[in-house]
């Protein structure tokens, strides 16, 4: 029966209750409270029916077994143990679904985050590539201007070193033109002297080597009068140099000839003309002095014993000695003539048995 009390909304139920007095199943309830939030003092009654787990000592809504499908066909299928494992299962499994939505608003934010910084990615990207772009340009262009400043650098080193150069064959030169004007000076200073004194101071190699340096020397005039008395000492020092050798009627006369032709005033100038005017005749008496000796060494004969042979080559040597003194042989004059006169000397002194006469082809 349905009872309505007007305009409250408020209806109650009345149902009969069969009870049957021969079923001896016993049924438990669990009464419990609730109270609201909103209104603390205010609270509902609840009854439900509930299951006893004797062996564990536990009271469990029937309601909840039900829900989670531990109550099938008015019948409790499991112990408590397994449930309760089976619940702190379900509970975890329950607390990760509970977090699944959590979790997926953190993967949307994450996702959303993410896109943002890919957008933020490809601009920087973007702005990478234009910051590269201008750098290469930049590059290029100051890769650019170092290789013209490397040009420059060398076009200024080398005339750097062009100039250096240039700088250092002018003092080169300078020292040259200075070293040369001090030779020519000092030059000058000899061949100003009187030719005599020329004559004493100088030989034929220097004046060989005076003679190149002055013809090598510009705007020097060819009829300068140094010039001249240096010829005219080359001539001298060669003319001089044939009694340095074996008589020779070719060169004598030549030379003699180059000595004409020199105006110069020269004591040893005119004594060298007499010698090589006098050179054959000086070499054919000393021919006939060998002979002489010769003579000696054949009239004495032949001597064995030391002093035998001592006695005959100071003979030997002493009429060589007064020939020549009595000849007034000048040693210094005739220097070829001398050496053959001292050859012949320590010949007689070393074996005075020998013949003297292979000394005549010499001379």
């Amino acid at each position: 029966m349905i009872s309505l009390i007007a305009n409250t909304g408020i209806q109650f139920h009345t149902l009969d209750i069969e009870i049957d007095k021969k079923n001896t199943h016993k049924v438990y309830f669990r009464e419990w409270d609730e109270f609201e939030a909103a209104e603390p003092s205010s609270k509902k009654k609840h009854l439900e029916l509930a299951h006893y787990f004797s062996t564990y000592d536990v009271w469990v809504s029937k309601k909840d077994l039900s829900d989670y499908g531990y109550y099938v066909n008015q019948l409790i299928d499991k112990e408590w143990e397994e449930i309760k494992k089976l619940e702190n299962s379900n509970q975890k499994l329950q607390k990760k679904a509970d977090s699944v939505p959590i979790l997926k608003e953190e993967i949307n934010i994450k996702e959303s985050n993410l896109s943002m910084l890919e957008t933020e990615i490809d601009a920087l990207n973007n702005k990478n590539l234009k910051l590269n772009t201008d750098y290469n340009a930049v590059k290029a262009k100051l890769e650019s201007k170092e290789e013209d400043l490397k040009k420059s650098n060398k076009q200024r080193n080398d005339l750097y070193s062009d100039k250096t150069e240039a700088e250092s064959d002018r003092d080169e030169a300078m020292k040259q033109k200075n070293f040369i004007e001090s030779s020519l000076n000092e030059l000058f200073k000899i061949y100003d002297a009187p030719f005599e004194e020329v004559l004493t101071q100088t030989s034929l190699d220097r004046v060989i080597m005076d003679l190149k340096t002055l013809n090598k020397t510009p705007g020097l005039n060819k009829r300068n009068s140094r010039l001249e008395t240096i010829k005219s000492a080359k001539s001298y020092f060669t003319a001089k140099y044939c009694l340095d050798k074996k008589y020779n009627s070719a060169e004598i006369n030549n030379s003699l000839v180059q000595l004409q032709s020199i105006s110069l005033n020269s004591e040893s100038l005119n004594k060298l003309k007499s010698n090589l005017s006098n050179y054959n005749t000086k070499c054919k008496k000393i021919k006939l002095f060998i002979k002489e000796i010769e003579k000696l060494n054949v009239d004495s004969g032949r001597k064995e014993n030391d002093g035998s042979k001592n006695r005959k080559s100071q003979k030997m040597l002493g009429l060589l000695s007064s020939k020549l003194i009595e000849y007034g042989f000048d040693e210094k004059s005739y220097p070829y003539l001398n050496e053959k006169i001292q050859e012949l000397k320590e010949a007689i002194f070393d074996d005075c048995n020998n013949s003297v006469l292979d000394f005549l082809g010499k001379l």
